[in-house]
């Protein structure tokens, strides 16, 4: 009996110790499952973020892509304003060379006037002195009819007064 108590004690003692280390396992098990699935929490998280990383990588990729785009929109507008600059000056100068010539021809065309209105002065008195000579030449023609008629009628004056002198030889 004693033996019996004594073994009933052992198993006794040895099924407390089967119990707490069942216990034990079961609280380790429970921990190794706790840890393995907070594990694949903390997988499926990565997971996530992994898949987070690679959209947010894609889309920052697009990003670059379109910036790249835009850039190179950039570089080609800057190209054409500096296209459209240098035609703007090309005009600016085309204008410039324009209004220097219409300054130039305006003066031509002040100098022109200025010239045909000395011509036209300068046909006034030429007209002035036309008009001046056929009055002079008027007269002179009128002296000359008037010295012709003149000079007839000396001649015949003369003829008269040695046809009458004749006669008074005559009679002397």
């Amino acid at each position: 009996e004693k033996e019996h108590d004594r073994l009933s004690q052992a198993v006794s003692s040895y099924e407390d110790k089967l119990r707490n280390q069942q216990e034990k396992l079961d609280e380790t098990l429970n921990k190794v499952e706790a840890a393995e699935s907070h594990a694949s929490r903390l997988a499926s998280e990565i997971d996530t973020l992994k898949s987070t990383n690679t959209e947010l990588g894609q889309s920052e990729q697009s990003h670059l892509e379109a910036l790249s785009e835009k850039e190179e929109t950039i570089t080609q507008l800057q190209s054409k304003l500096e296209e459209i600059s240098q035609e703007m000056q090309a005009v600016q100068l085309v204008e410039v060379n324009l209004k220097e010539k219409l300054l130039e021809t305006e003066k031509e065309r002040n100098t022109l006037q200025e010239t045909l209105l000395l011509n036209q002065d300068k046909m006034e008195e030429m007209q002035r002195q036309l008009d001046t000579l056929a009055t002079e030449k008027s007269e002179l023609y009128d002296h000359e009819v008037e010295r012709s008629y003149l000079e007839k009628e000396h001649d015949r004056l003369s003829q008269a007064v040695s046809s009458y002198e004749d006669k008074l030889r005559n009679q002397q």
